[in-house]
């Protein structure tokens, strides 16, 4: 099992929390220790293997190779409100989903 998915479900869940409550402080202290979690179990772990792993993913690999999805994945790590505009339609919110869960993208950028 992937060491990182725990952190990326409670990350999902804290930011699905704040869709309805922005304010709630216990969310955002929430989903900040699932993030500062996510970024610690990744240390060991460099930026290229764990492209190489997730790419091992014919899904991940498809989503990667697909330039719309580059250009989401590149609004959506210059600018964090890009997610919630991305995160509006289904298809995109599903892979945008699955590299979260494999690590691409930190619980905190969904």
């Amino acid at each position: 099992m992937d060491d990182t998915r725990p952190y990326n479900k409670a990350g999902l869940t804290y930011r699905a929390g704040l869709a309805h409550d922005s304010e709630n402080q216990e969310l955002k202290n929430g989903l900040r220790r699932a993030v500062d979690a996510f970024e610690k179990s990744t240390l060991g772990v460099g930026a290229n293997e764990l492209l190489e792993q997730a790419q091992a993913d014919p899904q991940v690999d498809a989503i990667l190779s697909d330039p719309a999805m580059q250009q989401v994945v590149i609004d959506i790590v210059r600018n964090a409100n890009a997610a919630t505009s991305h995160m509006q339609n289904p298809e995109v919110a599903a892979k945008v989903r699955k590299l979260a869960a494999k690590g691409i993208l930190p619980p905190s950028m969904l």
